[in-house]
């Protein structure tokens, strides 16, 4: 039988450290995507630049979820 791995209250363990770190990479990927889009193609979101590259963040979590395969203990 495989046993789930819990981190206790108020520490970190290393899992939860790279879910973090995978994190902070879909939203910088997220916020590369509108940088690249107003700089080089000249799309200019204005007011909706946070929303934006939230949304493309999601939608590359969405695919790296489809693309690879998960397995759940």
């Amino acid at each position: 039988m495989v046993m789930k791995m819990t981190s206790p209250r108020m520490t970190l363990i290393r899992e939860d450290l790279m879910k973090v770190g995978r994190g902070a990479l879909l939203a910088g990927f997220g916020a590369a995507v509108v940088y690249f889009l107003d700089g080089v193609t000249g799309i200019d979101f204005g007011d909706w630049n946070v929303l934006v590259a939230a949304i493309i963040a999601v939608a590359g979590n969405l695919f790296r979820k489809w693309w690879t395969e998960s397995k759940y203990r």
